[in-house]
């Protein structure tokens, strides 16, 4: 799972959140050996997110000096699903925008779905006389950055442990211990210096992850903040509208936005 998701993430996209005490590692050497104990740590990160069941996560991905965009939000890695906001930061000063976004099965290319807000949605499905429509439901794309991030965030949960003695003869390094608030964590490079994890010591569960995402000129930084069960509320049924059952609309509504 661990040397899956290095390969999809190294395929390439923009960035996404970083917590205050960690930045990207560039320019480092390749790390020391990982030793049998940081080994076993790393090979069970991913199955204690899969057993907690979820969590808060925040995703930062940086755009420069345009501002700033990233995701809060609420996962459940049992169900596939997730729900949060993408926050907008003005680089004006202005109060950041917020969409709420919903995802569900975002590694399936032919089921998975994205759901949120429209401009002008509202008002051009109550002109073909269906009123009280809020979102839209769209399948999950191949190259969207939005996409990319949550089908990343997706795979950071696997329902079995990697086997520690493989991963230790794998390209793995460890850059040294650095503390994510107040956790002290094993700082390990994965397949390459741009796919990071940050793993607590103390609880072997994966605190940060930093990775090139597709199509992002920056790493995206993924942090996790609470494990546990999470409940995903989906919008309304009567709230939301299948874009493939609306594609003159919606093909308009995408042009009007650009």
């Amino acid at each position: 799972m661990i040397s899956a998701l290095w390969i999809s993430a190294c395929s390439s996209t923009k960035p996404v959140g970083v917590d205050a005490t960690t930045s990207p590692t560039t320019g480092v050497s390749n790390g020391t050996p990982l030793t049998t104990a940081q080994a076993v740590r790393l090979s069970r990160a991913f199955f204690n997110n899969y057993d907690a069941g979820g969590a808060e996560v925040l995703v930062v991905v940086p755009l420069g000096k345009a501002g700033g965009v990233r995701l809060e939000g609420t996962v459940n890695w049992k169900t596939h699903s997730g729900q949060g906001e993408i926050v907008t930061e003005a680089s004006d000063g202005s109060a950041p925008q917020r969409q709420p976004v919903w995802w569900f099965s975002p590694n399936d290319l032919v089921n998975g779905a994205i759901v949120t807000t429209q401009v002008g949605l509202t008002q051009a499905m109550a002109a073909t006389g269906r009123t009280g429509v809020k979102y839209l439901a769209r399948p999950i794309a191949d190259k969207s950055a939005l996409d990319t991030t949550v089908r990343f965030l997706d795979k950071l949960a696997s329902d079995r442990a990697e086997n520690p003695v493989l991963l230790r003869q794998g390209d793995v390094g460890f850059l040294g211990a650095q503390t994510i608030g107040t956790t002290l964590t094993d700082h390990i490079r994965f397949g390459s210096r741009s796919t990071q994890y940050w793993i607590g010591v103390s609880d072997a569960n994966l605190k940060q992850v930093s990775a090139q995402l597709s199509g992002l000129a920056k790493p995206t930084v993924f942090t996790i903040k609470a494990l546990g069960a999470r409940t995903i509320t989906a919008p309304l049924a009567a709230e939301v509208v299948d874009a493939r059952q609306i594609p003159d609309i919606y093909r308009r509504l995408l042009q009007q936005k650009q």
